[in-house]
Order: structure tokens, then C-alpha cells, then sequence
């Protein structure tokens, strides 16, 4: 007796199955029934189903929407690889179309999830190239920023954030983000004096920012920074009373507390 491994049979009941399905070659129909076999949960015989069918389909705007769902599912199940390959795909078949756009925001978001930021970066930077007078244009261009950030390549993250702040009105969202942004690159640089006066600008500009506990022990860790560790634990206990977790302070807190006893005593 021949006894098939999992993979193997999912990948052979989706040929059965497409096979099957080649006797009337509706496409919608092949689609309903592979997001049948979703919706029961077999997700490697759809995403084998929906391999096959984009591969033996011809006209380019079916099989970019073939792909797109496909790199949906390969993405909710946590196969980044095969999404990243579906998407761009996609945007090979229809480069001009808004479903492109949308493969290459998923792509950056996927490849800044993998870490691979310098290709992050780049897809980003094709976005805000492309789609220049698309609303969503701003914040292609502060994810750039955030890339770098991420890169730890501060100097560049201000410039990106800085020229986003000259270039264009911001919504407030927007605003908020690029401001904390400019702030994370000093604070990332142990740069506290800077950072300060950055996190004060966020706070001062947006006073009820869901941010602000964050932005407060942010300061405070600067305030520990410049050494004045009295006005770092006034400012963690203020951080502590709006933090979602204030629980994850009371270490830092009791950090803080060891540090001024032991300045103390000298």
C-alpha cells in the first residue's frame, strides 16, 4: 500500500479537483469552488488549486485576480514567500492597475515583517513614484521614513520625515506619526536633549494622543539618559496613570528607584 504524505495528497486532490473542473471551464465557477475548499479549511489544496488555475489561465486581468487571491490566502496562513511571489505577479500583469498598487503595499508590509528592509525601502519608494497623486501617496512616503528607522540610518529618517512635513498638507493622523517618527530617530540615537524637545512638540501638538503614555516614559528614559533620575521617575509615574499596561513600568520604576538610592550613597 502506497500511503501519500499530507502535502502531497492536498496537492493531488487540488489536481482531481481542477481536473474535474475542466469540463466546463468557468472561471467563477473554479473560483466559488476553491473558495469552498477555504472556507472548510483546506487551505493547501486551494492554494495548489489556485497555482493551477492561474497557471492555465491566459487573460491577464482573470489571472492577476487568480493571484491576488492566492497571495491572500498564502499570507493569512503564513506563507509569506508565496504571497510575496503572488503579488508581484500580480503587478507584472497589470502594472497599471489599482490592484498592483494594493500587491505592492502588501509586499512592503510583508518584506518590513521579514525584516528585509532594504527591500522594503525600495518598494515604498516605487509606490510614492508611481502613484505620486494617489491619497495614500503621504504615507508611502512616511513608511520610507520609518524604513530607515528601522534601518537605523536616523540622519536619513529625519531627512525623509522633514521633507514629507515641507512637501504637502498632513492629516492629523499623519501628522502625529511623522512627528513621533522624528522623535524615535533621536531617542534611537541617544540623542535625549533632542528627543525631549521632539516628544514635547507630539505631545503639545497632539495634547490626547493615544501615543502619550508611550511619549512619556520615552522622555522619562531620556531624562535617565542626562542622569536626572527624579525628574526620570516623576515622569514614569505620570507615563504609569494613562500606559495601557502600566504593570510593564514597575520594573523600569524599580530600576530607577535602585539607581537615586545608590546616588545617594555616594
Amino acid at each position: 500500500m502506497i500511503i501519500l504524505s499530507r502535502q502531497k495528497s492536498g496537492i493531488l486532490i487540488a489536481i482531481l479537483f481542477l481536473l474535474g473542473s475542466c469540463v466546463h471551464r468557468d472561471p467563477q465557477k473554479e473560483l466559488a469552488s476553491i473558495a469552498n475548499l477555504v472556507g472548510a479549511g483546506r487551505f493547501e489544496e486551494a492554494i495548489h488549486a489556485y497555482k493551477l488555475l492561474a497557471d492555465r489561465t491566459d487573460a491577464p486581468e482573470l489571472k492577476a485576480k487568480i493571484l491576488w487571491q492566492l497571495g491572500e490566502l498564502a499570507e493569512n496562513v503564513l506563507r509569506d514567500d508565496e504571497a510575496l511571489q503572488a503579488y508581484e505577479k500580480v503587478t507584472q500583469l497589470a502594472p497599471e492597475s489599482d490592484l498592483a498598487r494594493v500587491g505592492r503595499e502588501r509586499s512592503a508590509e510583508l518584506l518590513g515583517k521579514r525584516g528585509d528592509v532594504e527591500r522594503m525601502i525600495e518598494e515604498y519608494t516605487r509606490l510614492a513614484k508611481y502613484y505620486a497623486a494617489h491619497p495614500s501617496a503621504p504615507w508611502y512616503r512616511l513608511r520610507i521614513g520609518e524604513g530607515f528607522l528601522m534601518a537605523k540610518d536616523y540622519a536619513q529618517a529625519r531627512l525623509e520625515f522633514e521633507n514629507l512635513a515641507a512637501s504637502t498638507k498632513l492629516d492629523d493622523e499623519l501628522h502625529e506619526r511623522l512627528l513621533f517618527g522624528l522623535a524615535e530617530s533621536y531617542f534611537l540615537e541617544k540623542r535625549p536633549r533632542e528627543a525631549l524637545r521632539a516628544y514635547g512638540a507630539l505631545v503639545k501638538q497632539f495634547p490626547k494622543t493615544p501615543l502619550k503614555g508611550e511619549v512619556i516614559l520615552k522622555a522619562s528614559q531620556c531624562m535617565t539618559m542626562l542622569g536626572y533620575l527624579g525628574s526620570a521617575q516623576r515622569l514614569a509615574l505620570q507615563a504609569k496613570e494613562v500606559f495601557e499596561n502600566p504593570s510593564a513600568i514597575d520594573a523600569y520604576l524599580k530600576g530607577l528607584e535602585a539607581g537615586a538610592t545608590e546616588m545617594n550613597r555616594k
